[in-house]
């Protein structure tokens, strides 16, 4: 296994045999991963006033607390800091955050589903996609050249997420 499509059909293959319970452990499980191995600074370039609600959620994923309701309520008091902002928002935010937004978002939806369907599925899918595109993205931001689709694997970026995920599926 080396490119891209090879990694992505891996992922599609093995996201469909999972439980429901086993894909919301997979998501919460890439996003430990991923917040785990964040530098000390992960935060620094963020807005003051958005640090505190950034802190308790980063607090929640290392401790594993995992407390839905907090979580939820800190990812809406970041939405309600950039609304009450409007257009002096300055959209700064970096793709490390971005990506952790996203993955926080889609296990919260996956943890209120009743049961497995082809949508958590694909929220699942979504989830580890995403996940690997980060690291995609880290090719070009480090490189300065995007990753080559047919030797995807060869960069130590995408190789590093690659492993992550798996280790989020056999966990």
């Amino acid at each position: 296994m080396k490119t891209y499509n090879d990694v992505t059909n891996f992922i599609g293959d093995k996201v469909p045999q999972l439980s429901l319970a086993e894909q919301i452990n997979f998501v919460q499980k890439l996003i430990y991963q991923f917040v785990k191995d964040l530098p000390n600074d992960w935060v620094d370039g963020e807005l003051d006033s958005e640090k505190p609600f950034y802190k308790t959620i980063f607090d929640e994923i290392i401790n594993q607390s995992w407390q839905d309701d907090v979580i939820e309520q800190q990812l809406s008091d970041l939405d309600n800091l950039m609304w009450d902002m409007g257009e002096d928002y300055p959209h700064c935010t970096s793709e490390a955050i971005l990506l952790l937004m996203e993955l926080l978002d889609n296990w919260l939806v996956l943890s209120k589903i009743e049961q497995k369907s082809e949508d958590s599925d694909n929220m699942t899918l979504q989830s580890a996609v995403s996940f690997l595109n980060y690291f995609d993205l880290l090719v070009d931001e480090e490189t300065g050249e995007l990753a080559d689709n047919d030797d995807w694997l060869q960069y130590s970026q995408t190789k590093q997420g690659f492993d992550l995920l798996k280790s989020a599926l056999n966990s």
